[in-house]
């Protein structure tokens, strides 16, 4: 999809929102003095809501690896896969709560599009397992991409109410469950491997002169998917300043991560025939993340804002195993094992209409 495409695909979207939620919205006072919301019934009761189409752009990177132990049972990395994230999506956010609790939910889906190169390397001497014997780089394509999470969350006002009108401070502990997925292909592949692969002694490095040269196109393609299920407990802190500017700032860690991913080595150019493997893995209290957004209340019930979250996910071990592309049952692999990491950044813009209460209020 070309960027024009995108920028009126976002303004049209941003368009329908504004007309839509304005169809609903009461008329309040400009200097957007908290008192008036009470005239509301919705938010006099204590209710609240908010909803914000949004578009965001996600980089980094997703990591795979393959373990194996020596004749010592001491443990060395066999094969790393690295995959580039460039991904464009678009998504909507809604919140829905009453007095100081509430549920928000989310959901977005990627455009698919070009995702820079992915990387495969292997250690595949049989005694130095430092070595470097296989590189490869291939062109990659994302080919799908989705998000959503749903959870609770509470909003405890930490200000006097004499200072309400000019600035309130919250805190917002939260639990919530996240789910994220990725489709990505690798095709035009190039590489260089190492002589007498593989797993010989007198196996030489990827960048050495004896290694074989395979120029891009010559090597078949990899398919991966790759999904994230993350159980995440958070604590944050929310700012309001004159009214109208709102900060945040949270920190999320995850009782419980669960990855599930398949990568596909072809060994035709049809991409029918090759070997699969599903790795799976779990643990608990390894991956975080930090967020920050702000926004400004610029007319009524309407503010736009920006947001920035990183999301960290260190080496998580676990399970393969293997079949034939063209068969239908796995077989666990017991001479190796999986690993999975992942470090991404992912920016978004936002619209949002809401209809909230002043915790002072109540």
């Amino acid at each position: 999809m070309k960027i024009l495409s995108l920028k009126r695909f976002f303004c049209a979207l941003f368009l329908i929102s504004y007309v839509s939620f304005s169809a609903v919205s009461q008329d309040f006072d400009s200097d957007l003095n908290y008192t008036d919301y009470k005239t509301n019934l919705f938010t006099e009761l204590g209710f609240h809501f908010s909803v914000e189409p949004l578009y965001f752009y996600e980089i980094g990177t997703l990591n795979e690896f393959v373990f194996a132990k020596d004749s010592e049972n001491v443990q060395y990395k066999l094969s790393e896969l690295n995959w580039n994230l460039k991904n464009h999506e678009i998504g909507m956010k809604s919140e829905f709560g009453w007095k100081w609790i509430g549920l928000d939910t989310s959901f977005s889906f990627g455009v698919p599009g070009d995702s820079g190169y992915m990387y495969d390397s292997d250690w595949m001497h049989a005694t130095n397992h430092s070595m470097k014997t296989n590189l490869s780089e291939s062109e990659e394509y994302m080919n799908e991409g989705k998000t959503f999470s749903i959870g609770l969350f509470g909003d405890l006002p930490v200000t006097p109410e004499s200072i309400g009108n000019y600035f309130c401070a919250s805190v917002i502990p939260s639990f919530k469950y996240d789910y994220s997925y990725y489709y990505f292909s690798g095709y035009n592949g190039a590489g260089w491997y190492g002589s007498t692969y593989p797993n010989n002694p007198n196996a030489t490095a990827y960048d050495d002169p004896l290694a074989t040269y395979y120029k891009k196109g010559q090597l078949f393609g990899i398919d991966y998917s790759h999904e994230h299920h993350n159980l995440f407990f958070g604590l944050g802190l929310d700012f309001q300043v004159l009214k109208r500017l709102n900060i945040h700032f949270d920190y999320k860690f995850s009782c419980y991560t669960l990855i599930n991913s398949v990568d596909t080595h072809f060994t035709n150019d049809k991409r029918s025939t090759g070997s699969d493997y599903n790795d799976q893995m779990e643990d608990s209290f390894k991956t975080s993340s930090i967020f920050t957004s702000m926004e400004y209340n610029f007319w009524n019930n309407f503010s736009i804002g920006t947001s920035y979250c990183f999301y960290h996910q260190p080496i998580i071990e676990g399970v393969t195993y293997t079949k034939s592309h063209t068969a239908t049952d796995y077989t666990k692999t017991n001479s190796t094992t999986s690993g999975s990491s992942a470090d991404t950044h992912r920016f978004s813009v936002y619209i949002k209409y809401a209809m909230k209460k002043t915790p002072y209020f109540y």
